[in-house]
């Protein structure tokens, strides 16, 4: 209890106060798109279930002077549309907080793409619902897998109507990989909205996730159970968290530059060799963005019994639910999706063990087009790595480019 409340304490603290004052702390990712120079957009969708969201867009880039934005404006100019979707506690600023050359968000935006950012439902800019009070049990009575089947198709389709495009290219980050591995595994023709689906720190399972975030799991397993069992809707430990609480420790000469490395160190992998941390208060400016308390207990239940499956709601409930005594698994094979994946085994969270063998075994072959194991990045360095442009992100541009011009002659 201890090691997690010091976790979710150092995320409150890096949310108070910008080091270097470049784009400040507290403000929403338009607010940080807008401050960088950039187009932005927010937009609504709806899900099936009711739950809306809201969709953030960079419609076109910035050359470092003026905006570039098109000459022409109607259905004859097409471009690349890319869809980018953050992880577990994430929001759509993790694509755009770091410097622009730096974030995917802005340099895809910059190669000349239409890029959109989601956010999951109960996260600060999805909080809101057609008929539930956000306050309810109900309106928090979801997991990843709702997400998945949910969320997935209402701001896809909402970005397809609006841009006029058929498909689009898919970026997602942890969480964002795992419900894009699931909609894809349970609907195949899905893939027909998803010309490729570029996965950064992949997760199926966390059977073997290491550091701090494993003992946290073994050791608050039953207390977050009781908490879901109680009835309790946000992840409580969440629920007060003010961005505009205390100063920021990372502030302190000498222990806050250790400090600071030393907790997202447990958290996501070995090195932080890659992120500043007099910057890691601007990096996660809105963070931890919102989540349910079913949904962290869902994460739990797999590190707990290492299967990439639905949520568990006792042997009785599945029958009822999934028609079967344990909740079902997902058939990976059934992808017929272009997938690249990027990881590294210094990676606590998508560990090397889960992607090598709980993951690559059960892709199909004819659609993993790169497996590209990377050197010495941390599960956060995956969006604000100083080393993410060079080694991911400028590649998924060149891969998108070939693509768009093969598929355009």
């Amino acid at each position: 209890m201890k090691i997690l409340c010091f976790t979710l304490l150092s995320f409150v603290v890096f949310s108070s106060t910008s080091a270097d004052g470049t784009v400040g702390i507290g403000l929403s990712t338009p607010e940080i798109i807008t401050r960088r120079g950039y187009p932005v957009e927010s937009h609504t969708s709806i899900t099936d279930d009711g739950y809306i969201l809201t969709l953030h867009r960079i419609p076109y880039g910035f050359n470092g002077t003026n905006v570039t934005q098109p000459v022409e404006t109607n259905a004859t100019l097409r471009r690349p549309v890319v869809f980018l979707q953050h992880g577990l506690e994430g929001t759509s600023s993790e694509w755009v907080s770091n410097h622009p050359n730096l974030a995917l968000a802005y340099i895809l935006a910059d190669a000349g793409f239409d890029v959109w950012m989601g956010n999951s439902r109960g996260n600060v800019y999805s909080r809101n619902h057609t008929i539930l009070d956000t306050k309810s049990t109900e309106f928090w009575n979801f997991t990843w897998y709702d997400m998945s089947r949910h969320d997935l198709n209402a701001s896809i389709d909402t970005v397809l109507a609006a841009t006029g495009e058929q498909s689009l290219y898919y970026v997602g980050h942890s969480q964002g990989t795992t419900t894009m591995f699931t909609k894809l595994a349970e609907e195949p023709e899905f893939g027909s909205k998803v010309r490729k689906f570029f996965a950064l720190a992949p997760v199926v399972t966390v059977g073997y996730i290491q550091g701090t975030m494993a003992i946290i799991a073994s050791s608050m397993f039953h207390k977050v159970k009781s908490w879901y069992c109680q009835g309790s809707g946000q992840f409580p430990l969440m629920r007060y968290i003010s961005p505009d609480f205390s100063v920021s420790a990372c502030n302190i000469p000498i222990f806050g530059h250790l400090y600071c490395h030393g907790v997202l160190s447990a958290i996501s992998g070995v090195t932080l060799f890659q992120i500043d941390a007099t910057r890691i208060p601007e990096l996660l400016a809105d963070h931890p963005g919102g989540t349910s308390t079913k949904n962290i207990y869902h994460w739990m239940q797999m590190a707990h019994t290492g299967r990439y499956a639905a949520f568990d709601y006792g042997a009785d409930a599945n029958w009822v639910e999934y028609g079967q005594p344990i909740p079902p698994t997902f058939n990976l094979k059934a992808i017929k999706t272009d997938m690249h994946l990027f990881w590294s085994p210094s990676d606590f969270l998508a560990d090397s063990t889960d992607v090598t063998s709980c993951l690559l075994p059960y892709l199909n072959p004819d659609y993993l087009v790169q497996n590209v194991q990377l050197a010495n990045f941390g599960h956060l360095d995956f969006v604000y790595g100083d080393q993410a442009a060079a080694q991911i992100y400028h590649p998924i541009v060149n891969t998108i480019n070939r693509d768009w011009q093969t598929a355009s002659t």
